[in-house]
C-alpha cells in the first residue's frame, strides 16, 4: 500500500485533455468535479465517468460531435505513480442547467481498445487452448499494451468458428471456455493500474492481500495488532450482505447440479451428478453455506440442470473433442459462481495503485455491540480475508482519491459461526 502516510488518498491530476474530430483540444482538468472509473472481476472493459460543471460552454466552443477523444494523466503523490489512459468518449449524459451561467453533465468513455473490440468484427476458425487463443486475438486490436497474465495456464483445447463476433464478445465467449485443471473459471477485465488482466479464480483466492483494513481505530479487544493503523488501511463505511441462504444456493446450483451430456458422434448420453461435499472445489474458508449434513439429503436434489452436446470425433485422432472437460467444468463453474455471494460487504476505503479487482485483502471488525454492556471483541464471523470483485476509483476536485470496493468470499468457519452463537 502507501509508503507516505501523509500522502495516502492524495493524487494530482496532470491533464484531461478532450479532443474533437478536427483535432482541436481543451484541457478540462479545472471542470472536472469528480471522475469515476468502474472496475470489475465480471466487466471485460472498465468505464470512466466525468462529473462536469461547465461554466465556459465547453460543449459548444469545442465542437463537441459524440465522436472525441480523451488523454488522462493521474499521478498518485504517495508513490510517484504516474498513470496515462487513452479514452474515447461513448455518452454525455445527465445534462442539466441548473441557471444561466453554468450546465452540468458526464462524460462517459471506455479505453480506445475497448471501442474498437466493441465494433469490430471477426469470423474465423480457432483451434488451441481459450487463453492461448484470447491472447492472440487481443494483440490483433492493440499491439501496444500487452495482457498482463496473473494465471493463464488454462487446461484442454478449444476448436471451433467464431461466427462474426465483435472482439468484445469474442473475449467473452472465449473466457467462459477456458478452465484450470481442477475445471475452475478465469477472468478477462480491465483494472486502471494494471492493464488488462488474465487471471484464475484459484489464483485469486490464494494471492497474497493488498493490505488489512480496519473499521475502528484498532483499539477493540482482541484486534490484530498486525492492522496497520494509518489512514490509508482505515474503512470509512461498510454495508454488508448476507448470502447465507440455503434455499437460493440449491436453486442457483451452487449445492447440487445435474449434466445431460451427448455425443452427437456416437450417439451416447450420460449423467453428471455435482455434489458439493463430494467434490474438490477451491474455497476461501472451511465451510459453504449447505454443508453434508443438511436436514436434506443432497443426493435427492438437483439444483439446476445443464444440457450440453460433445463429439469425440471432432478431430482425427489429435485431440479428444472441441471442448475438452464441458462435462464437469459447466456444474463446477456454476457452483463457484453462486457460492461467491455466501458474505459480503461494500467498503469505501483510501484509494492505492495497488487497489485492483481480483486481489485480495483482509478486514478486521469488532463485534457489533455496546461496549458500555459488555467487552467488545474482535467479529471473527465477519472479519478475515475477502476477494476484491469491483472497485469503483473516486478522484475528486479537492485532490482526494478513494474508493467504493465490493468485496466477497464463498464459505466460512461453521464452528466458528455456531460457538458464537450465530446457529
Amino acid at each position: 500500500m502507501s509508503n507516505n502516510d501523509d500522502y495516502a488518498g492524495k493524487y494530482k491530476l496532470v491533464s484531461v485533455k478532450l479532443k474533437n474530430a478536427d483535432g482541436n483540444e481543451a484541457d478540462i482538468r479545472l471542470i472536472i468535479k469528480e471522475i469515476q472509473i468502474h472496475e470489475s472481476i465480471n466487466m471485460t472493459f472498465a468505464l470512466y465517468s466525468f462529473h462536469i460543471i461547465d461554466a465556459v460552454m465547453l460543449l459548444e466552443n469545442l465542437g463537441v460531435t459524440g465522436s472525441e477523444q480523451i488523454t488522462l494523466e493521474i499521478l498518485l503523490k504517495d508513490t510517484d505513480t504516474l498513470k496515462t489512459i487513452e479514452l474515447s468518449v461513448i455518452d454525455y449524459g445527465g445534462y442539466s442547467r441548473p441557471n444561466n451561467q453554468s450546465q452540468t453533465y458526464t462524460i462517459t468513455a471506455i479505453n480506445q481498445t475497448a471501442m474498437n473490440a466493441s465494433v469490430k468484427r471477426i469470423s474465423t476458425g480457432v483451434n488451441g487452448s481459450a487463453c492461448g487463443i484470447l491472447q492472440d486475438l487481443y494483440s490483433e486490436i492493440d499491439q501496444k499494451n500487452p495482457i498482463t497474465l496473473e494465471d493463464a495456464a488454462d487446461e484442454g483445447n478449444f476448436g471451433g468458428i467464431i461466427p462474426n463476433l465483435t472482439y468484445r464478445d469474442a473475449f467473452a465467449y472465449l473466457i467462459s471456455k477456458a478452465q484450470t485443471t481442477n475445471n475452475g473459471m478465469f477472468f478477462f477485465y480491465e483494472t486502471i493500474w494494471n492493464g488488462q488482466v488474465i487471471n484464475s479464480f484459484e489464483n485469486m483466492i490464494s494471492s497474497d492481500i493488498i493490505g488489512k483494513y480496519s473499521l475502528n481505530d484498532g483499539a477493540e479487544s482482541g484486534q490484530d495488532s498486525d492492522f496497520n493503523e494509518s489512514i490509508a488501511y482505515k474503512i470509512k463505511s461498510i454495508q454488508s450482505d448476507f448470502g447465507l441462504s440455503a434455499f437460493k444456493t440449491f436453486k442457483e446450483g451452487g449445492a447440487t447440479s445435474k449434466t445431460h451430456m451427448i455425443d452427437i458422434s456416437t450417439k451416447e448420453y450420460t449423467e453428471y451428478f455435482f455434489d458439493i461435499s463430494k467434490d474438490d472445489m477451491p474455497s476461501f474458508s472451511k465451510d459453504y453455506v449447505v454443508s453434508d449434513n443438511y436436514h436434506i439429503d443432497l443426493a435427492d436434489t438437483e439444483g439446476a440442470y445443464f444440457v450440453s452436446n460433445r463429439n469425440v470425433k471432432a478431430y482425427d485422432g489429435k485431440f479428444e473433442n472441441f471442448s475438452q472437460h464441458t462435462d464437469t467444468s459447466l456444474y463446477k463453474k456454476r457452483a463457484l459462481l453462486s457460492n461467491l455471494y455466501a458474505m459480503s460487504h461494500t467498503i469505501d476505503i483510501t484509494g492505492s495503485d495497488s487497489l485492483s479487482s481480483g486481489k485480495t485483502l483482509e478486514i478486521a471488525l469488532q463485534q457489533a455491540t455496546d461496549p458500555t454492556i459488555v467487552d467488545v471483541h474482535h467479529d471473527e464471523m465477519l472479519s478475515g480475508n475477502y476477494l476484491i470483485t469491483e472497485v469503483v476509483h473516486k478522484f475528486n476536485d479537492n485532490g482526494v482519491y478513494y474508493a467504493t470496493v465490493t468485496i466477497k468470499k464463498d464459505s466460512f468457519d461453521r464452528k466458528l459461526m455456531m460457538r458464537g452463537g450465530i446457529f
